[in-house]
């Protein structure tokens, strides 16, 4: 199960699903040397830190993406075995790291911004029903419990599955299209992380 901060949703390109960051950087003061949050109220060196003690603690920013970038591929596979036709790629394409957002934004942390996985050919509208429900427990199985869906329309759809600040979207318009993008992590350089899969 995942954990930890949450990402932005917008739709991405060919009409269907995609995460994208909205980059919100804090500034330093000189006089009092705090960081801020994204609406520019003041976050203190102290929590600063307790925040980097506490993704310290929890997996990698590199762990955390390769158990995410796996979870999305297994959803891939699932939706392939129900909708004939659908392939996607083994691997994204423009995966990249991003800095947190809101509070975790003072943090040290990033973010793993997964690529788009795209099959050219769209989920059929008589599998769609069933690309979403094996989707919706696999995600599930990792924590991704909560589901919106921003376009349901025949031959257009666009759902979000998120949890512990984990995203992953999946859609179908022109194309078919599956990514994600994982919570606030510390790289393993800052000594982050012994445990790669779960978090509290």
């Amino acid at each position: 199960m995942f954990g930890g901060s949450a990402g932005r949703a917008s739709r991405g390109p060919l009409g269907v699903g995609m995460i994208v960051t909205v980059l919100l950087i804090g500034g330093c003061s000189m006089d009092d040397q705090s960081t801020f949050f994204s609406d520019g109220s003041a976050v203190s060196q102290e929590r600063v830190d307790e925040m980097n003690a506490e993704l310290r603690a929890l997996p990698s920013l590199e762990a955390t993406g390769a158990e995410f970038g796996a979870v999305i591929r297994e959803i891939a596979s699932a939706v392939e075995r129900v909708a004939p036709g659908t392939r996607f790629p083994a691997e994204p394409e423009g995966t990249k790291n991003g800095i947190c957002t809101d509070e975790w934004a003072s943090s040290d942390g990033r973010r793993v911004f997964l690529g788009y996985l795209t099959s050219p050919v769209p989920i059929p509208e008589d599998r769609w029903d069933a690309a979403l429900a094996v989707a919706r427990e696999l995600a599930a199985d990792h924590g991704l419990v909560h589901e919106t869906v921003r376009r349901d329309l025949p031959n257009d759809h666009d759902v979000v599955f998120s949890g512990g600040g984990h995203r992953v979207s999946i859609g179908s318009l022109k194309a078919a299209v599956i990514s994600g993008v994982t919570a606030c992590r510390l790289p393993e350089r800052t000594g982050a992380g012994s445990p790669t899969s779960t978090a509290p």
